[in-house]
């Protein structure tokens, strides 16, 4: 039986729960240490245990490399599409050899499968992992529903053409969950060993229906194996679940036989206290995922929370690691800053408890098992660091001390040797079994080629959009499928520019909520952010620069959503007083949207563009004027009925004589401007205007004709004042005013 000694200026033997100390030799036999003894100062390696990266899917071609920066998971994940078909084994060889120079021993992989034959590439990542000396978790997608979204994909289909979206369709076909669930026995007799284990692994409560949920509950039980799923990453996921099972997330585990100490659940960032007390008295392990959450904006996991319960704890990388590397050890560092406490009364996840979760509590993710660290008749499993590169710098040689500098700079610099299961396959910082540079470099050449030879698909960027607007967070106004409204600013307007105002003031009062009514109210500017298949469109665009200080907010709320002024393909103009044109212009007088092309009522180009405009009114046109003009070249002049891009011009003339309104049948949204001002007021009243429509009755006529439509055809009303009204909101007006 042949056997290893490892020298060692130190040992840090259970970081979670004792100092390291100086000096020692560990001997290792049969794949496991043998012996420790402890003795004098040998060399420059601080002996650790082996990292467990609990969360990954294996990411040989970086996200970053495809085209795909970081942004909001929901967005992010359209953008994954950009991703060319690689070869299985060479994809994650790569993976895998990175996480090994930084540390890792045991990973825990979330397969995304590259092509039909899930076998095959099984087959491959359990070789992979060989090669490269790790122990190896091979997770099983199994999935059904809501693949193009929480919507089960209406959004994305509003935004994409018929041809496009049945394209998608086809791509994300799948077998039936019987097929998929059956396929995990076959795959874990196949592959699995000392060193694999194969688990189910449904995405999430979301991805999954209910039914097929009890099916994979029933065989993970008749098989006793684990199951791994991705769990309230995002705020849209939670509001997926508070809408599906209001009681709580653990609560889908329950009813199908997963919640218990089998169960891994990833990122965890929106678990309530409640859910989080409930996994942990079921035994199951939280993944957390730092980088990735801080990257994708998912935002940050409850410290304080966690540590309260005592869940079991593990830490991934998620191949998203915060500087696109592999460095398990800064993110072990990363999470302690994180999800740490803040000040001196504010609690959060203490250091001891995210270094069990990187080295002891997380292999639990793997096979049930912590890892009790260096200790004899362990799993010879151990990291060696440089203590030239972490502490050479030290004044003295207190093992505190040794501690602190070791945490407070590890990272994968400073690793030196990797062992698992007493087999070295990190020496001198380089991998012992295989090439890594030669394999990186015919990695990156095939994904080019595989490029090339097949281009993203081209619906990608409608898809993204789309997929922003749907997924906005549920304080925002969304209306139909594609359609939200972006908040410009408010003004002060004086109720008593309506003439029933004037009469009844007592009973306008009572409308607005109020006891006396007040000399100003605030009315917002809303514009509307459209996606449709040509691309993100804007009904108006606020006042911009024309306004008063505070105006500007469309601008800021598209930046938020990742969308770019150049991104905007189409700008709708539903009349062209300044707050709903005034943000045409950016700030240097040029086009705020250099892309976008204008549809603009010809009737209401006639009105403030023709040069015979009385001098009251002369400001708005010269306002008009310049907002328009850097578009010139690019202006579409519209009569009602006509068809523009995605929209048909509706006739909503008194506001202004060309005042139009604009149909979005796929979004079954009629935006329709300054019909309404105050909707307390005109809800109750749609028959009172106001004194800014230039022609009162005309006004009246259009508000109560465009009210009945909204209602007779279920359409969202996009009001330039009033936001989004939906349908069920509005009253049955009169059929004449």
């Amino acid at each position: 039986m042949s056997e290893t000694v490892l020298e060692s200026a130190a040992i840090w033997a259970r970081p979670w729960a004792q100092p390291p100390q100086w000096g020692g030799k560990v001997r290792l036999a049969a794949g496991r240490i043998a012996s420790i003894a402890h003795g004098a100062p040998t060399g420059d390696h601080l002996l650790v245990p082996g990292l467990v990266n609990a969360h990954d899917h294996g990411r040989g071609v970086r996200p970053l490399a495809i085209g795909a920066p970081d942004a909001p998971l929901e967005a992010w994940l359209w953008d994954l599409w950009r991703a060319p078909r690689t070869d299985p084994y060479l994809t994650a060889l790569v993976a895998f050899g990175r996480m090994a120079l930084c540390g890792v021993t045991t990973v825990v992989h979330n397969h995304l499968p590259q092509g039909d034959d899930l076998a095959a590439e099984a087959h491959a990542i359990a070789r992979a992992a060989r090669d490269v000396g790790l122990r190896l978790s091979f997770v099983v997608p199994i999935l059904d529903r809501n693949l193009a979204g929480y919507d089960d994909g209406a959004a994305i289909a509003a935004a994409l053409p018929a041809d496009a979206m049945a394209e998608l369709r086809a791509a994300q076909a799948l077998p039936p969950v019987a097929e998929q669930i059956a396929l995990v026995p076959a795959i874990a007799e196949a592959i699995d060993g000392p060193d694999i284990v194969t688990q189910f692994g449904p995405p999430g409560p979301h991805w999954l229906s209910e039914p097929a949920w009890q099916k994979v509950g029933a065989a993970a039980s008749a098989q006793g194996r684990r199951t791994h799923v991705h769990l309230l990453e995002t705020a849209q996921q939670r509001a997926w679940v508070d809408a599906h099972q209001p009681a709580g997330a653990h609560v889908f585990f329950d009813q199908a036989g997963l919640l218990n100490d089998r169960l891994t659940i990833a990122h965890g960032v929106w678990l309530r206290p409640d859910e989080i007390a409930a996994f942990a008295q079921a035994g199951a392990t939280l993944a957390l995922n730092t980088s990735s959450n801080l990257r994708l904006a998912s935002g940050i996991a409850d410290g304080a929370a966690l540590h309260a319960t005592e869940l079991c704890l593990g830490i991934g990388l998620d191949g998203m690691a915060m500087d696109d590397d592999a460095d398990m050890l800064r993110e072990v560092r990363l999470a302690a800053q994180v999800l740490g406490g803040r000040g001196f009364d504010r609690p959060g996840l203490p250091r001891k408890a995210v270094l069990a979760a990187a080295f002891s509590t997380g292999r639990r993710a793997h096979d049930g098992v912590a890892a009790p660290g260096l200790v004899e008749g362990a799993e010879a499993d151990l990291v060696a660091l440089s203590v030239e590169a972490l502490a050479a710098d030290r004044l003295d040689d207190d093992p505190d001390t040794l501690a602190a500098l070791a945490m407070g700079r590890w990272s994968r610099s400073a690793v030196r040797e990797v062992h698992v299961a007493g087999r070295k396959i990190v020496a001198e910082g380089r991998l012992t079994g295989v090439d890594l540079e030669t394999a990186e470099a015919e990695l990156v050449a095939r994904a080019r080629a595989a490029r090339r030879a097949t281009p993203p698909p081209a619906w990608i960027g409608a898809a993204r959009a789309a997929r922003l607007v749907a997924s906005a967070a549920p304080s925002r106004q969304v209306a139909g499928n594609g359609a939200i409204a972006i908040h410009d600013m408010s003004f002060g307007f004086d109720p008593e520019l309506f003439a029933g105002v004037r009469d009844d003031p007592v009973h306008a009062a009572r409308l607005l909520g109020v006891d006396v009514l007040p000399a100003r109210i605030d009315v917002p500017v809303w514009a509307y952010l459209i996606v449709t298949a040509d691309g993100p469109c804007l009904v108006d665009t606020g006042g911009g620069h024309f306004m008063n200080a505070g105006f500007g907010g469309v601008a800021a709320a598209l930046a938020a959503r990742s969308i770019a002024p150049g991104d905007i393909v189409r700008v709708y103009l539903t009349h062209l007083h300044g707050d709903h044109c005034g943000g045409l212009l950016a700030a240097n007088g040029a086009a705020a949207f250099p892309n976008a092309r204008l549809a603009l009522p010809a009737a209401e180009a006639d009105c403030w563009l023709g040069g015979d405009v009385p001098q009251p009114m002369r400001a708005i046109a010269d306002e008009a004027a310049r907002a328009i003009a850097p578009y010139a070249d690019r202006t579409d002049r519209i009569a009602p009925g006509d068809r523009i891009g995605q929209a048909i011009a509706i006739e909503a003339s008194g506001h202004t004589p060309g005042h139009t309104a604009w149909l979005f049948e796929r979004q079954h949204a009629l935006a329709c401007g300054d019909i309404i001002h105050v909707p307390a007021i005109q809800l109750a009243h749609p028959q009172w205007s106001t004194d800014w429509d230039m022609d009162a009755d005309a006004a009246r006529a259009t508000r109560l004709a465009l009210m009945r439509r909204a209602r007779q055809s279920d359409l969202a009303l996009l009001t330039g004042h009033g936001g989004i009204l939906h349908p069920a909101a509005l009253p049955d007006p009169p059929a004449s005013p």
